[in-house]
């Protein structure tokens, strides 16, 4: 549980030696997360100063700012073996709808990879909107649009933790569940000079491909259930596209090899009721690569985590955190 604190820090390096130095802590929080706008007068500046909401003895700082007319707020956790002078990777992990960062990282545990690997890794909070007649936490990832500026609020955290931490901007990757999946999507037309490598998760069929071709070569993975109905496999004519349809338009964008290497996972645990198959299309523009993990018989839901029967079945043949980082540790910008 991150401890909640008030106190004001401008530099975040200075924050890091504080705080692992034994800050006092505040008040206990939850997983709660509104977005709240600010004062018109605060809105004409698009970025404001950030503040520290809470840390913790395993490496979790929690930040707040107040980003184009919204305070909001992102999580960094940093290894133990961190040393600025590094220049760690940086994984960015996105939260689906309605969904938090805290609770994100109970699922996904990117930070156990980050620690092994010693790569920091960040959980940005996605805003609160409208959305059926009631306020839920939500990525603007075109298939639903909000207004809000979250290409410009992810890529500034990237630049706030490179200026902060020290982290390498030529290793910089995101992946993204469901909504922060299709915010991936997004993110690969209009932030690929940002990011290094790409991976969605149960959100392949965004809508943001209908008007995109990305114009940088991001590799970029995907996995997708079978049976998941939360973008479904066809597409859904109102706000999502078929898979297929997706890994053609970057195999064609990226003019990739349209004969995919193929790959059968192994059938590790035959009580999950998936299998899962690997198709890579290599030989694209730069180096890159476009992969795709399809899974039989399998639900909306994130492989190696615990399963949630009400979404599918969960594929316990692969952890999707540890695969997806085996991808992206490939991959740096020139």
């Amino acid at each position: 549980m991150l401890y909640r604190s008030k106190n004001i820090f401008r530099n975040s390096i200075c924050v890091f030696g504080l705080l692992f130095a034994g800050c006092a802590a505040g008040n206990s929080g939850n997983d709660e997360h509104k977005s709240r706008s600010v004062s018109s007068d605060d809105a004409n500046s698009a970025v404001l100063g950030v503040a520290v909401l809470g840390h913790d003895e395993n490496g979790n700082i929690e930040y707040e700012l107040s980003y184009d007319g919204l305070e909001r707020s992102y999580i960094v956790h940093i290894p133990p073996n961190y040393t600025p002078n590094e220049k760690s990777a940086l994984v960015m992990s996105l939260h689906g709808r309605p969904g938090t960062n805290h609770s994100l990282m109970k699922s996904q545990r990117w930070e156990e990879v980050g620690d092994r690997e010693n790569f920091v890794v960040v959980y940005p909070q996605g805003a609160s909107v409208e959305w059926r007649g009631k306020a839920v936490t939500h990525w603007n990832a075109l298939n639903m649009e909000t207004g809000v500026d979250d290409v410009g609020f992810l890529k500034h955290v990237v630049d706030r933790v490179h200026a902060d931490y020290g982290t390498d901007p030529k290793r910089v990757y995101v992946a993204g569940f469901s909504n922060g999946g299709m915010m991936v999507s997004r993110l690969v037309c209009e932030a690929g000079d940002v990011f290094t490598a790409m991976a969605s998760v149960a959100g392949v069929g965004s809508t943001a491909h209908t008007d995109c071709v990305p114009s940088d070569v991001t590799p970029i993975a995907f996995i997708h259930g079978e049976k998941d109905e939360l973008p479904p496999e066809q597409g859904r004519t109102n706000n999502s596209r078929p898979v297929q349809e997706t890994l053609d338009m970057f195999i064609n964008a990226y003019a990739c090899s349209v004969q995919p290497e193929v790959r059968q996972l192994a059938d590790v645990d035959k009580a999950d009721q998936t299998r899962t198959t690997h198709y890579k299309y290599s030989g694209c523009r730069n180096g890159a690569s476009v992969e795709y993990y399809f899974i039989e018989n399998g639900g909306h839901t994130w492989p190696g985590n615990k399963p949630a029967p009400r979404l599918g079945n969960t594929s316990q043949d692969f952890k999707a955190t540890e695969e997806l980082w085996s991808f992206f540790k490939q991959y740096r910008m020139e």
